[in-house]
């Protein structure tokens, strides 16, 4: 459900975090980046409740204008959008069914709902799906599928509103969309298969955890490498981020002997450009690869199978 880029990241910020609060608890900060990551996975759930959470609120409303004296009829048609949606209907039961508690509510964001429908009624594929009064189950799922392509790539007001739910909304976001993307391409009729349940024992939850013990227990170690490779710096001066994405990769190198070096190297070049400052990925570059060479002549860093590639 995680791409290792993803883990990599909840990585750095827990360490970060671990770093910020001047602990020497390793445990209780693997427990909250253990929290972190299966954060992602209630917030998917959640993601997945939109569509009936928001069918309920346009039902409210359309309630609303039929009370009026004279009421909109064309805007209670355009309310009723979701209700000969059976999907969303499907993904809500499916959900609840499951026994997985996605641990977010709608409530407090269905305050806002009247903002993203003012932005949703007004885009062509809304309208078009409006035009059909029984759309077939594939014109269902591609009206949804366009929804939340809408909303999560597209929409600046809805984007806003989940981070203020979710914190992590933006870090998350594209492979959020990417795994609600492929729960809706996998969608039938009478069937919606959920994503696998994450468990402590998956391999990216293992690999993240391990990750972050290595570098908190090592930490001495690692900077002692990154000194002997930035001779010309004052490791004093060099960013917390840097720092931290630094030893990770040497973690890599010497404890991870199924990972290619230079993997590791691209994956933390690519976050260092998106969370440190904008000369940092020069220099980590400049550091790990002088790294990647003496630890190899030194013996220190020992690659099997798929971590003995190039790339």
């Amino acid at each position: 459900m995680l791409s290792r880029r993803l883990i990599r990241i909840k990585t750095l910020q827990a360490l970060y975090s671990y770093k910020q609060q001047e602990s020497d608890q390793v445990q209780r900060g693997k427990e909250q980046l253990l929290e972190q990551l299966f954060r992602f996975e209630a917030f998917y759930l959640f993601l997945l409740q939109f569509p009936a959470a928001f069918r309920d609120f346009l039902n409210s409303t359309a309630e609303l204008e039929r009370q009026k004296f004279f009421p909109d009829k064309e805007r209670i048609r355009e309310c009723m959008v979701l209700n000969s949606n059976s999907l969303a209907g499907l993904m809500e039961e499916t959900v609840a069914k499951s026994g997985r508690n996605s641990n977010f509510n709608w409530d407090q964001a269905a305050e806002s709902f009247d903002r993203v429908w003012s932005e949703l009624k007004e885009q062509e594929f809304v309208r078009d799906y409006l035009v059909f009064e029984k759309p077939d189950f594939s014109m269902q799922r591609e009206f949804l599928l366009q929804l939340y392509d809408y909303l999560m790539n597209a929409s600046e007001f809805f984007n806003d509103l989940m981070e203020e739910q979710y914190p992590a909304w933006y870090d998350d976001e594209q492979q959020l969309w990417r795994v609600v993307y492929k729960t809706l391409e996998a969608a039938k009729e009478e069937d919606l298969p959920l994503a696998a349940p994450m468990r402590k024992t998956d391999d990216e939850i293992e690999f993240s955890c391990e990750l972050f013990a290595l570098v908190c227990n090592r930490e001495a170690e690692f900077e002692s490498h990154i000194k002997k490779a930035s001779s010309n710096w004052d490791t004093e001066r060099i960013a917390l981020v840097d720092m931290i994405i630094m030893k990770m990769a040497i973690a890599e190198f010497l404890h991870f002997p199924h990972i290619p070096p230079k993997v590791s190297i691209n994956e933390y070049l690519e976050i260092a450009k998106e969370y440190s400052t904008p000369n940092s990925s020069r220099f980590i570059n400049g550091i790990l690869d002088k790294l990647r060479i003496s630890l190899q002549e030194d013996g220190l860093m020992r690659k099997i199978g798929r971590g003995l590639r190039e790339n």
